[in-house]
């Protein structure tokens, strides 16, 4: 075991060697210098008292490197699916497998939702759901093992407005994903049988953590479009009992709101805000919605 240990110590030190004698690369260009001294040279010239800037407004060449990154990738996606055959959307050009879960970071992340072909889209997480609920519906003992890195696909679903079958994958992943049984958190990967001599992953997982929160801040609020969409996907039998949100933080500050339905079963949301988004708010179809601005 010592001598493993030196002998990584040794390769780090000669990789730390080699890159700092690498030569430095001799031509630098930027979009832009936001003044004549600080040109992108400045960059790669080794020296540390040195910098260079551009201009703040490189918008335009950078909506153009995103325009033509998702024309190939689509590209590459329809090319994929005709290969294949395939009715769902593929994880990567080079399988063609299938994985919603790879996919879901293009919705939650990138906010390519709509870019993405409409019925590989709904294909994908049509035979996910399935094959959710196929998997919850076996005994605790015989089911497959899976990583609970699946928690972002709470959020993939909520933003294609499939708040029950968010809710569905939420309840799983809380009652099964907890390993071992009396901690806090989800493991990395989860076995059905809890003897299975296999790996475990890291604990705790701060990745898989991360999902989860992530997609229980899309159940309360998320940004899209230009506009809040607000509690997307809280389940119907909390809000017979307040569901209160505060200071939670968004792309337009902080907000704050109560939830609850009515004794006329009405429900209403009263939102206390500190900046109007561009496009405005959205809630759930049928409730009402009571604004209040929040004057710094």
């Amino acid at each position: 075991m010592i001598k493993r240990f030196v002998y990584i110590l040794a390769m780090a030190a000669f990789i730390g060697r080699a890159i700092a004698q690498s030569p430095l690369p001799t031509a630098a260009i930027s979009a832009s210098s936001q003044q004549r001294e600080l040109t992108a040279a400045m960059a790669i010239d080794g020296k540390m008292d040195t910098r260079w800037s551009s201009y703040a407004n490189d918008e335009q060449w950078l909506a153009k490197l995103e325009k033509d990154l998702r024309g190939s990738l689509l590209a590459s996606i329809e090319k994929v699916r005709r290969r294949d055959n395939l009715k769902t959307l593929p994880a990567c050009a080079e399988l063609g497998d299938f994985d919603p879960t790879s996919t879901s970071v293009g919705i939650m992340i990138a906010d390519e939702r709509d870019n993405l072909p409409a019925d590989a889209l709904k294909a994908s997480f049509d035979k996910y759901i399935q094959d959710s609920k196929y998997r919850a519906a076996q005994p605790a003992g015989k089911r497959s093992g899976y990583t609970p890195y699946e928690a972002r696909n709470i959020a993939a679903l909520i933003r294609m407005g499939r708040s029950e079958d968010a809710r569905i994958l939420l309840d799983f992943f809380v009652q099964d994903g907890v390993r071992p049984a009396a901690w806090n958190h989800l493991a990395e990967v989860v076995h059905g049988d809890l003897r299975t001599p296999s790996y475990i992953g890291d604990m705790p997982h701060t990745w898989v953590g991360a999902e989860l929160i992530n997609s229980i801040r899309d159940m309360l609020v998320y940004e899209d479009r230009g506009r809040l969409v607000l509690a997307a996907a809280i389940p119907d039998k909390w809000l017979d009992s307040e569901v209160s949100v505060r200071n939670l933080q968004t792309l337009w500050g902080p907000i704050s709101y109560n939830i609850k339905r009515d004794t006329n079963g009405k429900v209403i949301l009263k939102l206390n805000y500190t900046k109007q988004p561009p496009n405005g708010f959205a809630v759930p179809a049928g409730t009402e919605l009571k604004l209040q601005e929040i004057k710094n």
